[in-house]
């Protein structure tokens, strides 16, 4: 099996992550990605309530938004450390040492393959996947990243960033399919997540069918 650049970009990242948190230990490391996950969510579902008290001042429509998004981020993200860190300490009291790293492994590969599979929608947003070099179609480790960004797309409110970097439907189109192995099990759970977080008709239209349709290229 031949590996390519991003194949080995990919490991290094995977084996970067979980030697960190062989180091840090998996209850720091779960507590740190906590605080990440409810600052993000908080910023935005909350953002837009800051917005009119930003607006006022500057006229950028994408300042503010990006604005109202980083002032909540940041106070959620400080408090919420200051709460999570007093529960670390308690718990790392009660769990030993060796078993606390060793699941930091775990979760290091875990946090490892997130980032991944982020790197890969981020590549996915600017350049459509058939327009993507053959380095990067031939990527042994390809179906992994796709199989991520798919849940990415179902799991996060894209139409909440603070910023439009393009029409949903726009970026549905270029985002990779879900595995038909996995269709099975994960979308019914996932699109609930999706009406509850007010998708308008098109959107959800439009990401039913990114799970419809198989991968053409392939």
């Amino acid at each position: 099996m031949e590996l390519l650049i991003i194949d080995y970009l990919v490991i290094a990242t995977l084996l970067v992550s979980a030697v960190l948190s062989l180091i840090r230990g998996f209850t720091k490391e779960v507590f740190s990605i906590v605080n990440w996950v409810i600052a993000i969510y908080a910023a935005l579902f909350f953002s837009p309530l800051v917005k009119p008290l930003i607006s006022p001042y500057i006229n950028i429509v994408a300042v503010v938004n990006i604005g109202a998004f980083l002032a909540v981020f940041l106070v959620v993200f400080v408090v919420a450390s200051l709460i999570t860190n007093a529960i670390a300490e308690r718990f790392k009291k009660h769990t030993p040492g060796v078993l606390d790293h060793t699941l930091g492994v775990a979760f290091g590969l875990a946090r490892g393959t997130l980032i991944v599979c982020l790197a890969y929608f981020a590549l996915v947003l600017a350049i459509p996947e058939r327009q993507h070099p053959d380095w990067v179609r031939n990527a042994k480790t390809r179906p992994l990243m796709q199989t991520g960004v798919a849940i990415i797309v179902r799991a996060v409110p894209l139409d909440r960033l603070p910023v439009n970097i393009s029409h949903i439907e726009g970026i549905i189109d270029n985002v990779p399919t879900l595995p038909e192995v996995l269709q099975k099990n994960i979308p019914q759970n996932l699109q609930d997540k999706i009406d509850d977080k007010g998708y308008k008709d098109n959107e959800r239209k439009s990401i039913d069918r990114l799970f419809r349709n198989t991968e053409k290229e392939k």
